[in-house]
């Protein structure tokens, strides 16, 4: 007996039988497809979930790298500006005490002229080290800042060369102070406290101090 005969004692027809086939061939195909998309979704999710756990490994490490560098600048620079903001106002306290030395005085006492090196030593010493600072600072200063301070360092060079000379002349033995009494007087046009200032309200912006007038 032929699958023909069989169909027929069935009671199907051939192209029923046929579009049987055909729809449980078709069912199983999309099945089979079915069941290949839901493994290729999950790869692709796992796929997606190790790559979102790798990007933020990476975020979170590159965070920390910039929180470490960062506070480190943020640190260094606020100990600069800090530290030059005390240099500066030592220097305008020391420039505001100062009385003016006698232009010509050969029978000083020793004791005076000891003190005024003194005083003048701290002074040498202080604008060397602002003079140093400065120059390693200068990149944390807007520009403004920086051309003004470079102004009152220049000014203040031209009093450490003055007081260089007036050492050296005390120490061949001839004592003067009319360089010196004119560099001070120079210093006026430094604008010292308008760079202290500067300073200041920077380092109060960088540390969060509000620096505007209160409004009643």
């Amino acid at each position: 007996m032929d699958w023909n005969t069989i169909i027929a004692s069935l009671g199907l027809s051939t192209v029923t039988v046929t579009s049987v086939i055909l729809f449980g061939g078709k069912t199983l195909v999309n099945r089979w497809a079915e069941r290949g998309k839901i493994k290729l979704q999950k790869k692709l999710d796992e796929q997606l979930e190790t790559h979102k756990a790798d990007l933020i490994r990476t975020t979170n490490d590159l965070h920390e790298r910039l929180r470490i560098e960062y506070g480190s600048l943020y640190k260094e620079r606020l100990e600069a500006i800090k530290s030059i903001y005390e240099k500066l106002y030592a220097i305008d306290c020391f420039l505001k005490k100062y009385r003016g030395l006698p232009d010509h005085n050969p029978n000083i006492l020793q004791e005076e002229l000891e003190g005024i090196e003194r005083y003048l030593g701290s002074i040498d010493i202080c604008i060397r080290n602002l003079d140093k600072e400065v120059g390693n600072a200068l990149i944390y200063f807007s520009e403004n800042d920086a051309v003004q301070l470079n102004h009152v360092v220049e000014e203040l060079n031209k009093l450490l060369q003055a007081i260089i000379n007036w050492q050296a002349n005390v120490d061949e033995g001839y004592y003067e102070g009319k360089s010196i009494n004119k560099s001070v007087e120079d210093m006026k046009n430094a604008n010292i406290p308008q760079a202290i200032d500067s300073v200041r309200r920077l380092f109060r912006q960088l540390i969060g101090v509000q620096t505007g007038k209160n409004v009643n």
